[in-house]
């Protein structure tokens, strides 16, 4: 708790260093300030949006005068006759850097990739980053332990380490166990543009992009100053159930430039009932009571979302320092006290910090070290971690798991000629862990408590004349494991509308300290008087993904786009976290002891296709996709297998082997949106699922303790919202925005992916959303430079 006020003091005091910063420019501001325009990355916008009614933001970006040779005699034509013609903005507008580490455009790069810019979630009016990932194609959440809230992709789970999610370049994957925790989290508001890549990146990231890549790049210094304010608040039913509060701030200068912003706030996850286990960790009381297992309660008041994030950047030529610190916690909606509250709340306190160098090394070569810095903390309250932490703080160090994270990196990008460019770099990490020593005895030999990992990777991208080839692979030698390969291949070609991929990856994730802390390879001893279990044997590999892709794109006229793809991930020992019980387990104590634990198994897997349709007028914009994914010729895990509720897992009968836990094989996404003028718009979107599966308790009985587990199938459901946004109202930079969440208030859950008693999480209920923000421009933006 004393870790925790200090941060909060020093976010206050950088809230009041920035406003004071920025409120009080000199009079310097007035002169015209050129920008280095080899860093105007962050503006791209979606394919092929040409509007008139909306004046868009302007692009500037680095491409190479490479690109050029291979255009069109038609294309070159358009460059003469007009000087920026349409084809080349829209080429430059959809270039992304995260699937190669190199700017290419979408159609050429080796990944199946989405672009979502600042524009497009304003205009969604979305509340957290769940609402503008899930309509993703393929992208669908779920319930975790705790109440808490993770992602799954193609229908697999993908929470246990299987995506990388990225802020400015910094990884935001939980250090111990490699978790993402969804809700009220990452900094919406202040994003400038998410590159999502549904394919593996470990070729380039390693880590966690075993599934795919999320790279948030937040809001930097564009123009000479800057400084806004914003207030959201949402409402479910009597008073308020979400509100922050944050404040933004930038300057630039002619080689330099600085920004930050601090935002804070808390929302419900729900207000709608929810079944609750009475918990001894909540309420020694219910240890001695005879309340039974426990009840429904509702969720209004007991289901806070509460964080707060304060980010610094700063750059100056080739050089940029930045620092994240998160403060992150969610009430434990699954455990309930004497009284039926919820007390408990489990979180973290991470700060992210890494500096990094750009060198041009010639005209063709870019060398860029970079360092990074990681440390997480826990954050509980009426747990008996912060029991103990209140009463003997020495006891309480003694069982916190903190985690630190030191990594360093060396990239080197070269452009041999027009058609050859080669990427090679050095990535090397330390993890070192302070674990919990109470539970070391249950375990037959102790965890490590430091990781090390250094990996070699190196691609090449060849323009030829009838295809793009792009190749790459990674070697990481680790403490704890053998040497793995991760290679990639991607073969891109694009025609005069049309555009082809197949692209295939064997993606490689070690375990974390956490993951093989908590881990069980199927051996125990029982102690003599049978009293419980002991020596429990640790072990665990690390898993890799195959994957195979190929797309199909075709662009119809100059405002509207489809592409299409298929997919087929398998999964070679996957790491879960499961329940293992076995008979003889069950005949010494009772039929719910087992030992809750991360173990390897064989193979999993989904196949499956994805349709992405996108339609740009003068109007507005129309987005519609289609996701679908099937289990049924790929080897399931019984923990995520659709079978009958039974703890013994060999008497489990499947019920259907298409489906895995929690998510839908079907899913339809629409995003609507209309210009009514030039700076009022309206927003619908819609997600239809189908239908899913997943368990629920059984109250088979009048008793308190008739409780057991069943299977259940949701039918199909939808849900829909509306966002209405007045940009520049009665005066420039005041913008206020107004919607309904869950119009039809059809309730979506989430559900467990895995075989347990969670019964579905509720989702937020018909929600009243407001946004009332202020940008302050100092100066105007200023135009690229013309050297």
């Amino acid at each position: 708790m004393l870790l925790m006020d200090i941060y909060r003091k020093i976010s206050r005091l950088l809230a009041v260093f920035l406003i004071m910063l920025f409120i009080l420019p000199p009079v310097a501001l007035s002169q015209v300030i050129k920008l280095d325009t080899a860093k105007g990355q962050d503006g791209f916008r979606y394919l092929f949006r040409t509007g008139k009614k909306k004046d868009w933001p302007e692009v500037y970006d680095t491409i190479s005068l490479s690109d050029f040779y291979d255009m069109s005699l038609e294309e070159l034509e358009s460059v003469k006759a007009s000087g920026v013609p349409s084809e080349l903005e829209k080429f430059i507008n959809s270039l992304i850097s995260t699937s190669t580490q190199k700017s290419l455009p979408s159609r050429y790069s080796p990944n199946i990739v989405t672009l979502i810019t600042e524009e497009e979630i304003r205009n969604l009016g979305a509340r957290d980053l769940i609402d503008v990932l899930r309509l993703i194609p393929g992208f669908h959440f779920a319930q975790d332990r705790n109440g808490n809230v993770g992602l799954g992709m193609r229908g697999n789970w993908a929470n246990e380490g299987k995506v990388l999610l990225m802020i400015d370049g910094k990884e935001m994957n939980d250090l111990y166990t490699a978790h993402l925790y969804f809700g009220n989290h990452y900094p919406v508001d202040m994003i400038k543009r998410i590159e999502i890549l549904r394919g593996p990146g470990s070729a380039i990231y390693g880590g966690f992009a075993e599934f795919g890549v999320i790279n948030i790049v937040t809001r930097k210094a564009e123009q000479n100053a800057e400084l806004s304010f914003q207030s959201t608040f949402g409402r479910m039913g009597p008073g308020v159930d979400r509100g922050s509060f944050q404040v933004y701030g930038a300057r630039r200068w002619k080689n330099a430039g600085l920004s930050g912003f601090l935002i804070t706030g808390n929302a419900q996850r729900s207000n709608r009932l929810h079944y609750g286990f009475y918990s001894c960790e909540a309420d020694s009381a219910v240890c001695f009571d005879t309340l039974g297992v426990g009840k429904y309660a509702g969720l209004g008041g007991q289901s806070d979302l509460f964080n707060t994030i304060l980010n610094l950047d700063f750059t100056w030529k080739g050089l940029s320092v930045s620092n994240l610190s998160n403060f992150y916690t969610v009430t434990d909606v699954t455990s309930l006290d004497s009284k039926g509250n919820r007390p408990m709340k489990f979180g973290t306190a991470s700060n992210f910090f890494e500096m990094k160098y750009k060198l041009r090394a010639g005209h063709n070569l870019t060398i860029t070290p970079k360092v990074n810095m990681s440390i997480q903390t826990p954050l509980e309250e009426n747990t008996p971690y912060s029991r103990a932490l209140e009463s003997n703080p020495g006891y309480a160090d003694s069982i916190a798991i903190a985690m630190a994270r030191l990594r360093t990196g060396l990239n080197f990008n070269y452009d041999v000629n027009h058609r050859i460019n080669v990427i090679a770099g050095l990535d090397t990490y330390g993890d070192h862990a302070l674990n919990p020593d109470t539970l070391e005895s249950f375990y037959r030999n102790k965890a490590p408590q430091s990781y090390s990992n250094t990996a070699f990777y190196g691609q090449a991208i060849f323009r030829l004349d009838p295809f793009n080839l792009v190749a790459g692979a990674r070697y990481e030698f680790s403490s704890l494991y053998k040497p793995a390969f991760s290679p990639r291949l991607g073969i891109t070609r694009k025609f005069k509308k049309a555009h082809l991929k197949f692209l295939i990856s064997d993606a490689y994730r070690s375990p974390t300290l956490g993951n093989i802390f908590y881990s069980f390879d199927g051996n125990y001893s029982i102690l003599p008087d049978s009293s419980g279990i002991t020596q429990v044997g640790r072990g665990l590999k690390p898993e890799k993904t195959l994957v195979f892709e190929a797309e199909f794109g075709y662009q119809f006229g100059s405002k509207t786009f489809l592409t299409a793809n298929v997919f087929d991930i398998t999964t070679r020992n996957p790491i879960v976290y499961t329940y293992y019980q076995d008979e003889t387990i069950r005949e010494l104590y009772d039929f719910t002891a087992g030992i809750l634990a991360y173990q390897n198994f064989k193979k999993s897997g989904t196949n499956g296709l994805e349709i992405d349709f996108l339609f740009k007028d003068d109007w507005g914009y129309l987005n519609l996709n289609y996701s679908f994914y099937t289990a049924e010729f790929k080897p399931r895990i019984s923990a995520y297998t659709v079978s009958t509720f039974n703890r013994d897992a060999q008497l489990r009968e499947t019920v259907d082997d298409s489906y895995l836990l929690a998510f839908p094989k079907h899913k339809l996404n629409l995003n609507w949106c209309y210009y009514i003028k030039d700076d009022f718009t309206v927003n619908l979107s819609s997600t239809f699922f189908g239908p899913r599966w997943g368990y629920d308790i059984d109250l088979y009985g009048p008793g308190l303790y008739d409780v057991d587990g069943r299977l259940i199938k949701k039918r199909f459901s939808f849900l829909t919202n509306v966002f209405f946004r007045y940009d520049n109202i009665f005066t420039k930079g005041l913008e206020a925005g107004a919607g309904v969440y869950d119009i039809f208030n059809k309730g979506t859950d989430y559900l467990q992916p895995y075989f347990g008693m969670a019964p579905p999480l509720p989702g937020s209920s018909r929600e009243l959303y407001l946004r009332l923000s202020y940008r302050i421009p100092f100066g105007k933006k200023d135009k690229p430079s013309e050297n």
